[in-house]
């Protein structure tokens, strides 16, 4: 159908000018950033055979030989982002959050159990088995295994849930190596304003200006006007009105794509992360920042 679309909105001439278009920047920098120089260089007319271009081409980055994998049987599904095999091990999705299922009788967060019961059925439709490709980093602070799920044939399980609407990608170094393809499969369902993106919460995200409600919880979408910057000897730290701060590890590279700090002052950002509650003198929450992919430069 993408394929379909592509071929018929777009001539041939313009078909190759926006597919080169859209190379030449990813190659550069993020899938948001190559669909935004796409956008400015062809308009918005043409934003629904970008997406196609970019959805086709993540499909095969997504996919995996099906040689690679660690075959195991899933013996429960905790949420959309969490299950238990057969040999006890919990397995931590990588690259994906979905909301919070209530616990204790209490309220489920939206679309939650839609996740949970999405996994579940993708699980049960190849017999209740999963293949596991294992991250850098092997396992959490809470002591799960940190892996990427497919299917047996080599689909990837947190694509399809990105795909459907009821994930975010989330981007945590040294677990990144999947970035590019999950930023544009969500990119597909969040233009369509699938699931989740049906929340202001999460489209356009939480705007930092009053801070962050009490409510808020692990991770999420913030946006907002950029107040300061400061340095330390290890971060980089952009100070969001509203005092929200996102902490830029350095030892992770250049996590803002040859971009100059102080350039920033006055510019809205949106970032993606853990919102953790940290009062100071400084800030009152922080967002860790360790890739590139995790912060969207708005007025660009």
């Amino acid at each position: 159908m993408l394929r379909i679309c592509m071929v018929r909105c777009l001539s041939s001439k313009v078909r190759e000018g926006v597919m080169a278009c859209f190379v030449e920047n990813v190659n550069n920098r993020t899938v948001a950033s190559a669909t935004r120089g796409v956008l400015r260089r062809f308009g918005w007319v043409f934003l629904v055979c970008m997406l196609g271009i970019s959805a086709l081409w993540a499909d095969d980055a997504c996919r995996v030989s099906p040689d690679v994998l660690e075959i195991h049987k899933v013996d429960f599904v905790y949420d959309g982002d969490t299950v238990r095999l057969s040999n006890g091990d919990r397995v931590r999705l990588i690259g994906i959050d979905t909301t919070e299922r209530g616990y204790d009788r209490g309220p489920s967060e939206p679309f939650a159990e839609e996740a949970t019961e999405a996994l579940k059925s993708i699980i049960a439709a190849h017999g209740g088995k999963v293949g596991l490709v294992d991250g850098v980093e092997s396992h959490d602070r809470f002591g799960r295994r940190l892996a990427y799920l497919h299917t047996p044939e080599g689909d990837s399980i947190e694509a399809e849930l990105l795909r459907q609407g009821l994930a975010m990608a989330v981007y945590i170094a040294p677990n990144t190596d999947r970035a590019a393809c999950f930023q544009a499969v969500e990119a597909e369902a969040r233009a369509r304003g699938l699931g989740i993106w049906s929340l202001d919460l999460f489209e356009p995200g939480i705007p930092t200006v009053n801070g962050i409600p009490d409510e808020v919880e692990g991770a999420g979408i913030v946006y907002g006007k950029v107040v300061s910057v400061g340095e330390s000897q290890r971060n980089i730290w952009i100070n969001l009105e509203g005092r929200v701060a996102l902490r830029l590890d350095k030892h992770e590279g250049d996590l803002l794509e040859g971009r100059n700090p102080d350039d920033l002052v006055g510019q809205t950002l949106r970032a993606r992360g853990w919102i953790i509650e940290n009062r100071n003198q400084y800030q009152d929450w922080m967002i860790s920042i360790t890739s590139p992919y995790s912060i969207e430069y708005l007025d660009e």
